[in-house]
């Protein structure tokens, strides 16, 4: 595997999100812990705005939420003595922020990313936005299935 300095790991709360979470945190271990982790939550508020009778406090309720998995990741890291990581919350499509956006704010990083998210749609085949992220990215991508 190419020596990473960097990875970005892209979550929704979902089962396959924390699965990319511990393959990184795998990864940053078997590199001594020389391999940043950068996890953002990115909220889509390109969905929330189709809805014009959703307001401000729905997207502050998401962001508290991502707020809350973002912290406990960050734990759980610290559990496993992995200190490189940090975290942030973006808001807008996540295909595009994560495909285009985060590769950007790296040298030569990884993306990590489960291969389906929340939508019980995308559950059955690989989600829209992975699908999106591999082919479009600027960096390599690392799916994980299970």
């Amino acid at each position: 595997m190419e020596n990473y300095k960097e990875i970005i790991v892209p979550t929704d709360g979902s089962k396959n999100a924390k699965l990319a979470f511990i393959r990184a945190l795998k990864l940053s271990q078997d590199h001594d812990n020389k391999v940043a982790i950068h996890l953002f939550y990115i909220v889509d508020t390109n969905y929330i705005n189709n809805f014009s009778s959703i307001d401000d406090s729905v997207v502050d309720k998401i962001t508290d939420d991502a707020k809350k998995i973002l912290d406990q990741y960050l734990k759980d890291a610290k559990k496993q003595k992995i200190t490189n990581i940090d975290y942030a919350i973006k808001y807008g499509a996540p295909k595009e922020i994560i495909a285009q956006e985060l590769p950007k704010l790296y040298q030569n990083p990884l993306i990590i990313i489960g291969a389906t998210g929340l939508n019980p749609i995308e559950k059955l085949l690989i989600g829209s936005t992975t699908a999106y992220v591999s082919k479009n990215a600027s960096c390599d991508v690392l799916i994980v299935k299970k």
